[in-house]
C-alpha cells in the first residue's frame, strides 16, 4: 500500500508540469510512496477531484548501467499494448526533462482491484480461483500473441538467440559471485552444483527451444497481476521495466513455476514448495496440464513435454543464480537481515533442482533421439547425430581435409588426374566442368586440345556426349614465384618512393573502414571483448600488487548492490543482472579504436598485393598528367 513519501520530490515543480500538459489530472495533487517499486520508485497521486494515478520515476543519482531503470521503456510498452486486447494501465505522459522533478518520469493510471501475494490465491470460491488462473494464463497467452512489428515495437530488443544472451549475462554474474568470499572466514560462496553441466546443457542448440521472438515481459507472475475487484479476471499488468523481445516460454515457466516445485525433492525438504500446487490439494487450482491447454488455445504454436521441462529447467537455473547471489551479499555483510540468510543456503537446493530438471529434458531429448546424455560437456557440447549426418553427407573420397581429420579418417593421397562421365552432362555444364581436360574417342585418337593449335580446330571446350574426360591437374614444372617481399623490392628499386607513398595512402584509407567495421559489429560484442581482455591482465596484476584484489572486490560489489535494499530477492537480482550486462556491453571509443587499429594493421598482407597492383598504372596515369614521379627506367 501507499504510505509515506520516502524519496522526496519537488510538488509545486510537478503540478506546474502537470497542468500545463495533462489538464484532466485536476490539481492539487496529494501525494504518497508505494513500498513496491523499489527499483524505480513508485507515488500515488491522488488528484483534487477525487481520482488516483501513479507515478514511476527514475532513481536519482548516478547509475551504473544506461540499460537498467528505463521507464521510458515502460511507458513506450504499455501505450504500444493499449491497442491491443491486452490489459495494461492508461499511460498519460511520459516526461523525460530531469529539472521537473530530478529525473524521467511517466504518469499511468491507477488500478483499483486486487492483488494475491500468493499464487494459489486461497480466500476466493474454488470457482473463482479456477477462473482466475483461466484469465492469467490467457492474458499472457494474448501479451504473447501481439507480434511486436504491428504495434511499432519491432525494435524493442532482438528477436533471436535469447536464451543464449541471457545464459551468457547469467554465466557473468554466477563467476562473479562464486568467487567472493566471506569476510570472517575467507571461505568462498563457491559455485552452484552441476553449474557446469548446466551451462553445457543450455548451451547445446540441439537441446534448446527454438526461437519465437515475442513479446516477453520478464516477471510475469500471479503477484504482478492486478484482478477485479469483485470479478475473476485480470484487469492489468505490473511491472514492466524488464519488459523486451525474446522467447515466450520464460514468461509461461516463471508463471507456473509454482507446479514445477510442489512435488519436487529439493523444494520440498527446504521449504521452497507451495504445497497447493500438489494435484488435488486445493480444490479449484487448475492442472499444470489445464494451464498448458489454455495457453495453446490462444497462441498459434505449441510447447512440447521437452521444451517445457527446459524452460521450468532454466528458470531453476537462474533462480539459483539469483539465491547464489543473495549468498554473496551475505558473505559480504551487506545483506543482514534474518529473509536474506534464509534465502542464501537455498543455493545447494536449488542448484540440485535445477539440475534435476535439465535432466529430465535430457530425457525427452534422448527419446526423441535428439541428444544422447553421454555427449553432454560442459565446454564443448556435441550433437552424435549431427555428426552422423554429415558423415552421410561428406564420403570419405569427397571430404574436405578439416572434416577429414575431424572425423580422424585417412587422407587419400592426392591424385594427378580424375576421369568423369559426361553423358549426363548438359554442353554448357561440360564447358564450365572442364576447363582443362583431354579427351578420348572408341578408337583412342586424339579428338583436340585446349593449349593445343590444329588447323582445323576441334570442338574442345565442348566434349561430345558419352565421351570420357580425363582432367588433368596444372603443371607443377613452372618457375617458381617471387614472394611478396622480392617483388615489393624490385617495385621499389623502379619506382623508389612512390610505392611507399601509394601504400601508405592505402593505409589511410583503409582506417577508417576498419574502424566503421568494428562500429557495425557492435558495442556489446567488442565490449565483451573488452571485458575479458581487462579481466585477464587485472587477475594478473591481483597475483603482483598487494590489497588490489579486494579493493576490486568491493567495487564490484558496490556495482552490483545499486538499486537499494533487499525487499523482494529476485527484483533485487534483476537489476544486477542488467547493471552487468548494461557494463560488460558497453566498450569505451577508445577500445573500438585500438580494435581498429589492430585489424588495421593485420591488412598488410591486403594492401601489399593491392600496392604491387595499382603502383604502375598509378605511376602511368600521373606522369600522363605532367608530374615527375618515380624513377624513370632508360630507355634500352
Amino acid at each position: 500500500m501507499a504510505g509515506p513519501i520516502r524519496q522526496p520530490i519537488d510538488l509545486n515543480k510537478l503540478q506546474s508540469y502537470i497542468e500545463k500538459h495533462v489538464p484532466e489530472i485536476k490539481t492539487p495533487l496529494d501525494v504518497k510512496q508505494f513500498g513496491y517499486g523499489q527499483s524505480n520508485p513508485t507515488y500515488l497521486l491522488q488528484s483534487s477531484t477525487g481520482s488516483k494515478y501513479v507515478l514511476r520515476k527514475k532513481p536519482p543519482g548516478k547509475l551504473l548501467s544506461k540499460s537498467a531503470h528505463r521507464v521510458d521503456r515502460e511507458h513506450r510498452i504499455i501505450s504500444a499494448l493499449s491497442s491491443s486486447d491486452v490489459p495494461v494501465p492508461r499511460a498519460y505522459i511520459l516526461c523525460e526533462d530531469d529539472s521537473v522533478i530530478g529525473t524521467p518520469f511517466y504518469i499511468m493510471s491507477y488500478l483499483d482491484g486486487r492483488i494475491f501475494p500468493n499464487p494459489a490465491i486461497p480466500d476466493v470460491s474454488p470457482e473463482h480461483r479456477t477462473l482466475m488462473w483461466k484469465s492469467a494464463i490467457e492474458t499472457l497467452a494474448k501479451f504473447h500473441r501481439v507480434r511486436p512489428d504491428t504495434v511499432g515495437m519491432a525494435d524493442f530488443g532482438r528477436p533471436d538467440n535469447f536464451y543464449n544472451r541471457q545464459l551468457k549475462t547469467f554465466a557473468t554474474i554466477s563467476v562473479a559471485q562464486a568467487e567472493t568470499t566471506d569476510v570472517e572466514t575467507g571461505e568462498a560462496v563457491g559455485k552452484i552444483p552441476h553449474y557446469d553441466d548446466m551451462v553445457g546443457f543450455f548451451g547445446t542448440a540441439a537441446t534448446q527451444p527454438r526461437d519465437r521472438g515475442t513479446f516477453v515481459h520478464g516477471d510475469f507472475k500471479i503477484d504482478n497481476l492486478v484482478f477485479h475487484k469483485t470479478e475473476p479476471y485480470v484487469i492489468g499488468i505490473l511491472d514492466w521495466e524488464m519488459a523486451t523481445i525474446g522467447h515466450p516460454l520464460s514468461d509461461l515457466a516463471n508463471l507456473l513455476s509454482p507446479y514445477a516445485q510442489a512435488t519436487n525433492e529439493f523444494a520440498v525438504n527446504t521449504g521452497h514448495a507451495n504445497r497447493a500446487f500438489v494435484p488435488g490439494t486445493m480444490e479449484g487450482l487448475p492442472t499444470q496440464k489445464q494451464c498448458l491447454e489454455w495457453y495453446h488455445g490462444v497462441v498459434d504454436w505449441k510447447f512440447s513435454d521437452r521444451e517445457i521441462a527446459w524452460g521450468e529447467a532454466f528458470f531453476l537455473y537462474r533462480s539459483a543464480i539469483i539465491v547464489q547471489g543473495i549468498a554473496a551479499r551475505v558473505a559480504r555483510r551487506q545483506a543482514s537481515s534474518e529473509k536474506a540468510k534464509e534465502h542464501a543456503v537455498l543455493m545447494e537446493p536449488m542448484g540440485y533442482m535445477a539440475w534435476e530438471f535439465c535432466e529430465r529434458s535430457l530425457h525427452h531429448c534422448a527419446d526423441k533421439h535428439l541428444l544422447s546424455p553421454a555427449h553432454i560437456h560442459p565446454e564443448m557440447p556435441r550433437n552424435p547425430q549431427s555428426l552422423n549426418m554429415l558423415r552421410q553427407l561428406f564420403t570419405t573420397d569427397s571430404q574436405p581435409v578439416m572434416l577429414r581429420t575431424l572425423f580422424r579418417q585417412p587422407s587419400r593421397q592426392p591424385t594427378a588426374s580424375r576421369t568423369f562421365l559426361t553423358s549426363n552432362l548438359s554442353p554448357s555444364s561440360r564447358r564450365l566442368t572442364f576447363p582443362r581436360w583431354r579427351v578420348n574417342n572408341s578408337s583412342n585418337k586424339p579428338l583436340g586440345r585446349r593449349h593445343e593449335s590444329t588447323n582445323k580446330p576441334t570442338s574442345s571446350l565442348n566434349p561430345p556426349p558419352g565421351t570420357k574426360v580425363h582432367y588433368q591437374a596444372p603443371s607443377s614444372t613452372n618457375a617458381p614465384k617471387q614472394s611478396l617481399s622480392d617483388r615489393m623490392k624490385a617495385m621499389s628499386k623502379k619506382y623508389g618512393w612512390t610505392v611507399v607513398g601509394i601504400y601508405l595512402g592505402l593505409s589511410a584509407l583503409d582506417f577508417p573502414f576498419c574502424f566503421l567495421a568494428v562500429r557495425w559489429f557492435g558495442p556489446e560484442r567488442i565490449g565483451h571483448l573488452e571485458h575479458v581482455i581487462v579481466s585477464h591482465v587485472w587477475a594478473g596484476l591481483e597475483s603482483v600488487v598487494p590489497g588490489l584484489k579486494e579493493k576490486r572486490e568491493r567495487n564490484e560489489q558496490l556495482a552490483l548492490e545499486e538499486g537499494g535494499v533487499l525487499g523482494d530477492a529476485v527484483q533485487a537480482v534483476n537489476n544486477v543482472k542488467e547493471e552487468v550486462k548494461g557494463k560488460e556491453g558497453s566498450a569505451s571509443i577508445w577500445t573500438q579504436l585500438l580494435i581498429a587499429y589492430g585489424v588495421h594493421k593485420s591488412l598488410f598482407f591486403l594492401r601489399i598485393p593491392i600496392t604491387l597492383a595499382i603502383t604502375p598504372k598509378v605511376v602511368k596515369t600521373l606522369r600522363g598528367w605532367g608530374w615527375k614521379i618515380g624513377n624513370v627506367t632508360p630507355k634500352a
